[in-house]
């Protein structure tokens, strides 16, 4: 069974492209999908790992590869629904 941890991560200012493109290379076993995104923070990761693997020292080992970086915060991500668990009887209204 896999985790999901979303990382949020704050570049140093005219660096986030870049720091993404790096992070793609660092992390490039670790992060299912990055995210430009607007507000406090400059990225979003999102992390899928096996259950019972140190996802920590794998995060910590690709954010340090990485200069750029401001500060990172990580949240673990649980599903609360999967659209595909739904179901929809069409004579239903």
């Amino acid at each position: 069974m896999k985790q999901q941890f979303l990382v949020f991560v704050e570049c140093v200012p005219g660096q986030t492209y870049r720091v993404a493109k790096n992070l793609m290379v660092a992390g490039k076993d670790l992060f299912a999908a990055y995210y430009s995104i607007s507000g406090e923070w400059d990225l979003l990761l999102r992390a899928e790992f096996e259950a019972g693997r140190d996802f920590g020292e794998a995060l910590a080992r690709a954010l340090q590869a990485v200069s750029g970086i401001a500060r990172t915060s990580t949240s673990v991500g649980y599903l609360v629904w999967d659209p595909a668990d739904v179901y929809f009887d069409e004579d239903d209204e």
